[in-house]
């Protein structure tokens, strides 16, 4: 198991037995994990929270092949660029054309066959992804940075989207929601801070 980490991970799985077992595990891990059993599921959840990671049902409601999943590797890489990586865990075998895809396209960190499921296996991917290394201080940095990243990025959403409105008529609940992205970005930047003069 992992030292506690404040990283916050998203499952998207429709099987709620498979859900079950990655958020389980993550807890576990020390993670604070989210799940949601849909495209939209995840985008709504990814619109209101931030996060450093997400596990991917490449085959989300029984699409086509590489359908859904993949339409939501693309909103997040859109979205979030490299900021939150991404796992696909798939009930199918993925052939070594499609893995190389997605890594290329998408900037998958991994991904594992539920039929040769391994919790070790993704355990190191979790790790990767999350750029876990020996000195915990450069950790720390790097984690909070990550989500200075997301909540800049989900703040620019939010201003987008109260651009669409006049100045008066900005609906209190966007205004608020921007109020507190702006409050956990300084917050953030002042851990940051701590931590680097540390360093």
């Amino acid at each position: 198991m992992m030292e506690e980490s404040e990283g916050h991970v998203l499952v998207v799985e429709d099987d709620p037995e498979w859900r079950k077992i990655l958020r389980d595990f993550l807890k576990e891990e020390g993670f604070k994990v989210r799940d949601v059993s849909d495209y939209e599921g995840a985008r709504e959840t990814l619109r209101h929270n931030p996060f450093q990671l997400a596990t991917i049902d490449i085959n989300l409601r029984e699409s086509p092949r590489l359908g859904e999943g993949k339409r939501l590797l693309r909103h997040i890489k859109e979205s979030y660029g490299d900021v939150m990586p991404c796992i696909v865990i798939t009930g199918s075998d993925l052939t070594p054309e499609d893995a190389a895809s997605l890594a290329i396209e998408y900037g998958i960190v991994g991904y594992i066959e539920k039929e040769n499921f391994d919790y070790d296996r993704l355990g190191q991917m979790v790790r990767k992804a999350f750029g876990y290394t020996e000195d915990q201080e450069s950790l720390d940095v790097q984690n909070l940075r990550r989500q200075i990243d997301i909540h800049r990025k989900n703040l620019s959403n939010l201003e987008e989207q109260a651009a669409l409105y006049g100045k008066l008529d900005v609906p209190i609940k966007l205004v608020n929601q921007i109020e507190l992205e702006k409050e956990e970005i300084r917050r953030l930047e002042t851990e940051l801070a701590k931590c680097e003069s540390r360093e």
